[in-house]
């Protein structure tokens, strides 16, 4: 059996900016990143499960909607996982 995790971390990026991103980069979608439904329906899913099993869930974005900087979300990662030591 899988041994369970300690903590879990969920990193939340909405679709609408998650599909910016890719398009910014100038990657071609796979079949799953072509289907917006598919991609609303598997968040929902995730975050339905973080607050099911008490996941930390540490949004990617700022309060204006625009992506945080790597190091605010390592900083948040960082106290998340002390506080959960």
């Amino acid at each position: 059996p899988m041994p369970c995790a300690d903590k879990v971390v969920f990193l939340d990026v909405p679709v609408r900016s998650s599909r910016k991103l890719l398009e910014k980069r100038g990657r071609k979608k796979d079949v799953n990143e072509k289907d917006v439904r598919y991609l609303e329906e598997v968040r929902k899913v995730y975050l339905s499960e973080a607050k099911r099993k008490g996941w930390k869930v540490v949004s990617c974005l700022d309060a204006r909607r625009r992506l945080r900087k790597k190091e605010e979300i390592a900083g948040e990662i960082r106290k998340v996982v002390n506080i959960l030591r």
